[in-house]
């Protein structure tokens, strides 16, 4: 991976982050070092671990292996927020979001917008 990537990576996990904080009404950041842990970008969100990926062709299932190995590692439940170049952020997650189950069926998926996908962090369980 280059310089350049790495920096765009950074940047959209940064973006990320200050939008959902913004959002979702609370402090987030990146997770720093999560590349050398196997953890996801951002983890402070309740119940939840988001990978962040900036790239302009998605490739989603790689993604959302990532972010499912993360998420069952935190005991939360995965989601991975993306951005194509002059395109919305959309997020992918469980389908069967809400619950215990979800890791029981993690090919299932939705994908939501930004606000959409705050509106599931702010309901939590239902």
């Amino acid at each position: 991976m280059s310089a350049s990537q790495r920096n765009k990576g950074k940047a959209g996990e940064r973006e990320a982050a200050q939008l959902l904080s913004d959002l979702l009404g609370m402090p987030l950041k990146r997770a720093l070092g999560q590349e050398r842990d196997s953890g996801a970008d951002i983890n402070d969100i309740p119940g939840w671990v988001v990978e962040v990926k900036r790239h302009q062709r998605p490739h989603i299932a790689a993604w959302w292996g990532q972010a499912v190995s993360a998420a069952l590692q935190a005991h939360k439940r995965p989601a991975v927020m993306y951005r194509a170049n002059r395109k919305p952020w959309r997020v992918v997650v469980p389908l069967a979001w809400a619950g215990e189950d979800w890791h029981r069926q993690v090919a299932y998926t939705a994908e939501v917008s930004l606000e959409g996908f705050a509106y599931l962090v702010r309901e939590g369980e239902p």
